[in-house]
């Protein structure tokens, strides 16, 4: 579960994939927002395309669930959370 990790998740992320113990990546999503720096969405909390780009140059190719824990309708955030995911693969 990303979101329960410490905020400096890549030095573990690293070595999990490394080692070939990864069998999921469970990605908690709290709040989609625009980022004005590259016009791109993003996770406000979480920087989902640094870890996915990490996740593929270490060959992960396996299932990603995803949790919606924001304010918003569940519905909306999975599909927006969906979305944000699978532009980073």
């Amino acid at each position: 579960d990303l979101g329960n990790l410490p905020d400096d998740k890549m030095p573990f992320i690293k070595e999990v994939v490394k080692r070939g113990r990864l069998g999921y990546v469970h990605a908690k999503m709290y709040e989609i927002v625009h980022d004005p720096a590259n016009q791109k969405p993003k996770e406000k909390f979480i920087d989902y395309e640094a870890l996915v780009k990490v996740l593929k140059n270490n060959s992960y190719d396996g299932i990603y669930s995803i949790e919606w824990a924001g304010k918003e309708d569940a519905k909306d955030g999975i599909t927006k959370a969906a979305h944000l995911l699978k532009s980073f693969m």
